[in-house]
């Protein structure tokens, strides 16, 4: 895969493709260092791609570069302001960072949108635990989601008893 890639993004040099599929199969290798390389050249190339400025603030976070992982998953979310993941990472980003009450509105609106998503839930506890709130306060916010995921831990077992009876 990865040979494959690098004739590609060789052969390819005024393809931002070329060079975000080879960071893609570098990131899932976990070759952090060029990966980030690849990335930041694709987002180069394609500043209006979502995808480049996405999975370069992942790497980024990944190796601790704070600020240019808040750059560039701000330059993602404008992209498009619609992706879930991209505002998480964003939300994660800055509270990470200490920029708790920003962190804190962006997990509010996903948790708004999206009800159901535990993680969400748990992104906003925690950013609530930051903010002066306690423990519990943020224990409270994760355990509003625990009743439905159970529920569809059971149904997904009756489904499977249905699929494969004894």
């Amino acid at each position: 895969q990865v040979d494959a890639a690098v004739r590609d993004a060789t052969m390819n040099r005024n393809d931002a493709g070329a060079p975000g599929r080879l960071a893609m199969v570098l990131h899932a290798y976990q070759q952090f260092d060029p990966a980030e390389q690849c990335y930041r050249r694709a987002h180069e190339m394609a500043p209006r791609a979502f995808e480049w400025a996405y999975y370069l603030s992942v790497v980024e976070q990944i190796r601790g570069e704070r600020m240019s992982a808040l750059e560039d998953g701000q330059t993602a979310v404008a992209l498009k302001p619609s992706s879930k993941p991209a505002r998480r990472r964003l939300a994660d980003i800055l509270l990470e960072g200490g920029r708790n009450d920003e962190s804190r509105k962006i997990y509010a609106a996903l948790v708004k949108e999206d009800p159901n998503d535990a993680a969400f839930h748990y992104g906003l506890g925690r950013a609530l635990a930051t903010q002066g709130g306690t423990l519990l306060d943020a224990i409270e916010q994760y355990k509003t989601r625990l009743p439905a995921r159970a529920d569809i831990r059971r149904r997904a077992s009756g489904a499977l008893e249905e699929l494969y009876p004894d």
